[in-house]
């Protein structure tokens, strides 16, 4: 059975009262981050390189997806950094953008777990409810959110260790935080698999960038190995929710098992999978 503190933040919360009357909110915020991408193709557009040939000529280069990081499209100075050229005229624009990502996977993460907080079973007897999980795999999410912002406030020729910690939360632990959602939430077959999928390898594309170690794929590669199936992720969830609406789909579940059990809810009522 569902405990008197979930049943409180499931039913007399404000955040749940106000996603109940605003139920689209919570999948419009996690699609928007698709602005990620966006933001990268303006600030990309100008970006400036250079590089020096062997007969001592400068080469102007632009963005390289390969050899450019995310990070030096909020670069904030024009100059030598990591053994090349970087200027990112448009740097205020990709800043902002990490910012409003980093809200994005806070508020979305704050709605959305209301889809799941009054769901009161689990998988297996010793294993933590689905509404308990779900909060700890959003309040993770919630975190990564901390980390973008982090990266927004520090660009990586600010203070390093802090840009590089922002990323290691927005990145690490947000996909953390999709891991524990797909291996616990009530979800099709197929996206809670490519939710585990998927996140174990962008935290293994997360430490091989860390280490430097690209293997041939360059950092930038390895980098967005890392960061954009998170963000992919966020607007395929969005958009599930968005079409599906788990909470009503469960909540009818519940309804018919009610009914099937005369009355009593039952630990052996269907669950929605």
């Amino acid at each position: 059975m569902a405990s008197k503190s979930q049943k409180a933040v499931c039913s007399e919360g404000r955040i749940h009262q106000w996603h109940l009357q605003h139920r689209w909110l919570g999948p419009l915020i996690f699609i928007s981050s698709a602005l990620f991408f966006l933001g990268q193709i303006v600030v990309a557009w100008v970006f400036r390189g250079n590089v020096t040939t062997a007969n001592g000529t400068t080469q102007h280069l632009q963005y390289n997806m390969v050899l450019n990081t995310i990070s030096d499209l909020g670069n904030t100075a024009c100059g030598n950094y990591h053994g090349g050229y970087v200027c990112s005229p448009r740097w205020v624009v990709m800043d902002v953008v990490f910012a409003v990502v980093g809200l994005c996977m806070i508020i979305g993460s704050a709605l959305l777990f209301h889809e799941y907080c009054d769901r009161n079973r689990s998988r297996a007897s010793w294993l933590p409810t689905e509404a308990t999980l779900a909060a700890v795999g959003f309040v993770m999410m919630a975190v990564g959110g901390l980390g973008a912002i982090t990266i927004a406030c520090f660009p990586e020729n600010t203070i390093g260790f802090m840009h590089e910690g922002g990323a290691a939360l927005g990145i690490g632990v947000g996909n953390l935080g999709i891991f524990v959602l797909g291996a616990s939430l009530g979800l099709p077959e197929s996206m809670r698999r490519n939710m585990l999928i998927f996140s174990s390898f962008s935290i293994t594309a997360l430490i091989l960038f860390a280490f430097n170690r690209p293997f041939g794929l360059g950092p930038g590669t390895m980098e967005r190995l890392a960061a954009y199936p998170q963000v992919v992720w966020m607007i395929a969830f969005g958009l599930y929710v968005w079409r599906f609406n788990p909470r009503a789909e469960y909540e009818r579940h519940q309804r018919a098992a009610t009914q099937q059990f005369g009355g009593a809810e039952s630990m052996d009522a269907p669950q929605l999978t």
